[in-house]
């Protein structure tokens, strides 16, 4: 993202079963086309799924909920007083959030830019362990600066802007972030950064943490923005954007992607993914949701001189890359993950639970012990990817299986389903 206008929208039967919520998943519908609503966004941030509301944040720090996923309200604000004391007082608002649950809480990166003729760059970082205002527990705390660059030089040719977090498939957070608009093109402009587990900033024993020259592994070179990776069967996809962001219908923002074994690239097969068509303008910032059998994608698009948020179907070709697919005309039903755990699962919860769904990273053993309110009974487990395709199913009474020995699978990223019979 660059400098975005000024006048952008200033809005974003389980049986007899309750749901365990571990996950924070992402939701966008859409009528006749489009959402309906608040629902003008620029730069959206993936949506995500909080105490039965869907969340999703925007640049200029505008966040938008929506109880259907349908009709969208105005929330609080980012920063309601204000930005914490590190970020550069003369600025340019807040740019291109985008968010995920993690360590049972919401970590929210942002950017921010110094108001011109500068162009130093920053992201940032706040947490809340909700995203409801109306909740005793709604706080945003403030955890810092993450990426940063000073005012160009020669050898500074990247702007910290529009950062995009992900877990690899061991559950280790990174962000993908960065801008090579007015920059020099053949230098390094997209860069991945591995962050601490714990405190969601960079990691500074990993070896490819040098800034600010160097502030972590470089994917891309040239006239690209708003980055965002996603994981699916033994691949990392690489989205980005090119043309201009804000301009209204004269937009000519357009989405491309390529593909790497690694998270760290290298990045190849680049191609176009999605570009203006019929009254869709300069699509841009896609955020993608895949559980549970749906695959979804959501931008911004301009069908006039406003930017709305928009969501379109994904489906994948027999080559494994992404296919555009149309609007969404019908509502989803949410699915209920609200957490990722690293193996062996989520802590203890209620003992009234008769369902839990939650995400799970198998490590060597490849044993998953179940929460202890699914101990000594009879409980059906099923096993998906985490694009929500089915593996397996099986009923059982211990209280662990051995995913590797009874189900055959590899190390890698799956979604759990326990239900109580």
């Amino acid at each position: 993202m660059r400098i975005k206008h000024s006048n952008s929208a200033s809005a974003k039967n389980t049986h007899n079963a309750l749901i365990a919520l571990f996950f924070c998943t992402l939701f966008f519908f859409s009528v006749n086309g489009q959402t309906t609503g608040n629902n003008g966004s620029h730069d959206p941030s993936r949506m995500v799924e909080c105490e039965g509301r869907f969340y999703v944040y925007s640049t200029t720090g505008d966040c938008k909920s929506s109880a259907d996923g349908l009709s969208w309200k105005t929330e609080p604000n980012m920063f309601p007083r204000g930005f914490p004391s590190w970020v550069f007082p003369a600025n340019r608002g807040v740019w291109a959030p985008d968010i995920i649950y993690h360590n049972n809480q919401y970590y929210l990166y942002y950017s921010v830019a110094a108001a011109a003729p500068a162009s130093a760059c920053a992201t940032g970082l706040m947490t809340s362990p909700t995203l409801n205002p109306a909740s005793p527990d709604y706080k945003w705390t403030d955890r810092g600066q993450v990426v940063y660059n000073p005012d160009n030089t020669p050898d500074i040719q990247f702007a910290a802007i529009d950062p995009a977090p992900i877990l690899d498939t061991s559950g280790n957070l990174w962000v993908v972030w960065g801008s090579g608009y007015g920059k020099d093109q053949s230098k390094d402009q997209i860069w991945i950064t591995r962050m601490d587990n714990n405190t969601g900033l960079p990691l500074l024993s990993d070896p490819s943490y040098r800034p600010p020259l160097h502030p972590g592994y470089p994917l891309a070179t040239g006239r690209k923005e708003g980055a965002y990776m996603h994981y699916r069967n033994g691949y990392y996809y690489l989205f980005w954007n090119t043309g201009s962001c804000c301009s209204g219908t004269s937009s000519t923002y357009a989405i491309s992607v390529s593909r790497s074994r690694n998270i760290t690239g290298p990045f190849t097969g680049d191609r176009l993914f999605y570009q203006s068509t019929g009254n869709i303008h300069g699509p841009g910032h896609m955020g993608i949701y895949s559980a549970c059998g749906v695959e979804l994608f959501t931008y911004h698009y301009y069908p006039t001189s406003v930017s709305i948020l928009g969501i379109n179907t994904l489906s994948w070709n027999n080559d494994g890359w992404p296919v555009l697919g149309s609007q969404i005309n019908k509502p989803l039903v949410p699915c209920g993950i609200t957490s990722t755990k690293k193996h062996p699962g989520p802590e203890k919860g209620n003992a009234s639970i008769n369902r839990m769904q939650y995400g799970m990273i198998t490590d060597v053993s490849g044993i998953c012990n179940f929460p202890a309110e699914f101990d000594n009974v009879q409980k059906e487990v099923s096993i998906f990817t985490y694009s929500g395709k089915l593996i397996t199913k099986a009923i059982i009474q211990s209280n662990s299986i051995d995913l590797k020995r009874n189900v055959g699978i590899n190390n890698g990223l799956y979604l759990v389903r326990i239900d109580k019979l």
